[in-house]
């Protein structure tokens, strides 16, 4: 098949696919070189330039094929670093939540690359303490970071299944036992329990986040519970365990035993 003609100031790459170089990144490794990739995609009419769709998501590069699909753009954008920012002419099927099969204007911004799970992980969490981002925000982010969990959302809580089960669900008045584990969104632990028993139900016991994140969770489960500040500590945060106001944290929590 002959190569189409790329149009003015772009490389053709294949028959389908042409790219301009819109700004060099400026970070200090590639997407290759890293295990999470920030990035940002927009599809643009080309008749007007304006804004058609826009995406954003934190991907982890092993799975970046589920989100772009084009083999030609994803040997490409391997290379690209922290602050790059490429345009393709290519069909519009070649990202993942696209369907037009005609040649469209997908423009790329590489946002941030990160070394781990970890360094993405703080990246959210000063995002969040420093009003970058809003919290619902950096907590949809977040759940990206656990690709393999089964989440659920409600209202700025999420919880995320890592092991299920068929045993008794936590409900009122029933004797719960619990393992847990709290942290800030960047990794820090607060405080950790290896046994706590209590009745479920009662009013001011846990944390509305807890509360509710405990009800969706059976004997014999462990889950990450992930909460907005609303429904833990606020605006005024906690000086004892050093949360600071409006901080989103969450649980990793076992529960042992419903009776």
């Amino acid at each position: 098949m002959a190569c189409q003609s790329a149009p003015e100031g772009f490389v053709a790459l294949d028959e389908l696919v042409s790219k301009k170089l819109i700004a060099f990144g400026a970070g200090d490794r590639s997407i290759a070189q890293s295990e999470y990739v920030l990035m940002q995609w927009e599809v643009m009419d080309s008749a007007n330039d304006s804004v058609e769709i826009v995406h954003e998501a934190l991907i982890e590069v092993k799975r970046l094929a589920d989100i772009v699909l084009n083999n030609t753009i994803r040997m490409d954008v391997q290379s690209l670093e922290d602050g790059a920012m490429v345009e393709y002419m290519a069909p519009g099927q070649s990202f993942q939540g696209i369907d037009d099969t005609h040649s469209l204007h997908h423009k790329l911004i590489i946002q941030h690359c990160f070394r781990d799970r970890n360094e993405a992980a703080h990246f959210l969490a000063t995002s969040a303490s420093e009003g970058l981002r809003s919290e619902a925000e950096c907590m949809d982010l977040f759940t990206a970071l656990y690709p393999d969990l089964q989440w659920h959302a409600f209202d700025d809580m999420w919880v995320g299944f890592k092991t299920k089960s068929e045993g008794d669900s936590v409900k009122v008045d029933r004797n719960v036992t619990i393992q847990y584990h709290t942290y800030l969104l960047g990794g820090q632990c607060l405080d950790s329990l290896t046994s706590m028993e209590f009745q479920f139900g009662k009013s001011g016991q846990l944390l509305p986040a807890m509360q509710w994140g405990l009800a969706k969770m059976r004997e014999g489960e462990s889950a990450l519970i992930l909460t907005a500040s609303q429904w833990a500590f606020g605006q005024e945060g906690r000086s004892v365990g050093r949360i600071p106001p409006h901080t989103p944290l969450y649980w990793d929590v076992h529960v042992v035993n419903v009776d």
